[in-house]
């Protein structure tokens, strides 16, 4: 039975491609191969990624303080509410310098990551790589802000000329009652401010993976996040940068004892902020992305599936040269090799389609076949038992073959699949 398993209709791309342009795949091949390097990079690649995240982050987080700390704040001299404001809002856009870091730099945030929901949900990774990544990505995370916090604090910025600690108009009591305000808010109340968070979070990972245009994903990340900061939602890598500066001014000055809310630093902010984070990055965008512009399906089929495969290889595949590690060559790499192996997967429905339909046939043909040699009156009862046993063992001969035929195009289709998923040429 013929299969045609050269069939691709994924457009070739010549050797001499300029992968510099935009690419013309589907979002959720674009989707897919992001949350894939994610999830499949070596684990020290991982962790240092998400170390160096931790630090984009602290550098945001500090701009943003010192845009506020500038303005006069209630109770100070020269104080003005209206100014104030503008500050916060002028600040909420320079947090948004942290993402465009990580999105330069290829860093990985824990709220980001939740996007390698996606190729899981399409049963692209295996779950656990998924949930061990967002481990490695947190801890790295929660390192990073606090060997940032440790060293800004010991640069002098949040000392005065007189020696006080405190940035600018910022005072240290202020500065650990931000702190303090993140652990004693009620953990339901971070939780479900987290989901809000990261809803924003990874549509804005979302734009700037799928839009060619650099400098409007820039733009749109700058407003994304402003809409966060000004809405106050929980942020866990925010949050750990925050609480650690909190906890050493806290702990030099004595200004404010932060240690005595130390308890709750986790039970009440770091915990549900990240699960909260989960919440919306994974459960409601992640899932809704993959739902609604993947076309999600699940995959009930014999051959080796995509299932718990990395399918990102640095072959050259067939005959286009996509070699390389840069980030849009594992796109077009992806999307080749998912277009082939969609090819295969529909071959084999078809050849499962069509042994059923043709045993049906034979099946039928047998019934018919009896039934005609049991209603002839002319052939006597030794007659009809004779043939009777000639057609069952023509049926058992048709069957026979035809599960050969099968077998021989499935196996067939199935070493098409592994050539491919180890990025042999065709």
């Amino acid at each position: 039975m013929p299969t045609n398993l050269n069939n691709n209709k994924t457009k070739s791309i010549s050797a001499n491609s300029n992968l510099n342009q935009p690419l013309l795949v589907s979002k959720t091949a674009t989707i897919e191969s992001f949350g894939i390097s994610k999830l499949t990079s070596p684990l020290i690649k991982q962790f240092l990624s998400a170390f160096l995240a931790g630090i984009c982050v602290g550098f945001g987080f500090t701009a943003m303080l010192v845009v506020i700390a500038n303005m006069p704040q209630k109770g100070e001299e020269g104080f003005n509410p209206g100014l104030l404001t503008l500050a916060k809002y002028l600040a909420s856009f320079i947090f948004g310098i942290a993402i465009i870091m990580c999105s330069l730099l290829g860093a990985s945030l824990y709220t980001g990551n939740c996007v390698g929901f996606v190729p899981c949900l399409h049963k692209k990774v295996k779950w656990r790589y998924f949930f061990y990544n967002l481990l490695i990505v947190l801890g790295g995370n929660y390192l990073g802000t606090i060997c940032f916090a440790t060293l800004i604090f010991f640069t002098g910025l949040f000392a005065s000329h007189d020696g006080n600690w405190f940035i600018s108009s910022l005072t240290t009591n202020h500065l650990i009652q931000m702190g303090i305000d993140k652990v004693t808010m009620p953990w339901w109340q971070t939780f479900f401010s987290g989901i809000l968070c990261n809803i924003i979070i990874v549509a804005a990972i979302m734009a700037w993976v799928l839009l060619d245009n650099k400098a409007a994903s820039v733009i749109i990340i700058l407003f994304f996040i402003a809409a966060f900061v000004i809405g106050g939602y929980q942020h866990v890598v925010a949050d750990m940068y925050i609480t650690s500066i909190s906890w050493f001014l806290s702990l030099l000055t004595g200004a404010i004892d932060f240690t005595s809310h130390a308890g709750e630093l986790y039970y009440n902010c770091l915990i549900p902020a990240a699960l909260g984070n989960l919440v919306g990055g994974s459960f409601i965008t992640a899932i809704y992305f993959a739902i609604v512009h993947g076309v999600y399906k699940r995959r009930h089929i014999d051959p080796p599936s995509l299932i718990n495969k990395d399918v990102i290889v640095s072959k050259t595949v067939d005959g286009n040269n996509v070699y390389g590690n840069s980030y849009e060559q594992k796109v077009v790499r992806n999307t080749i090799i998912n277009s082939q192996l969609t090819n295969i997967e529909d071959n084999y429905k078809k050849l499962v389609n069509s042994y059923k339909e043709s045993l049906a046939k034979i099946k039928l043909d047998y019934t018919n076949t009896t039934k005609a040699i049991q209603n002839n009156k002319n052939l006597s009862n030794e007659q009809k038992q004779k043939q009777l046993i000639k057609a069952i063992k023509a049926k058992d001969e048709k069957i026979r073959i035809l599960k050969r035929a099968t077998t021989t195009d499935s196996q067939q289709i199935k070493n098409e699949w592994k050539k491919i998923l180890k990025g042999d040429k065709k």
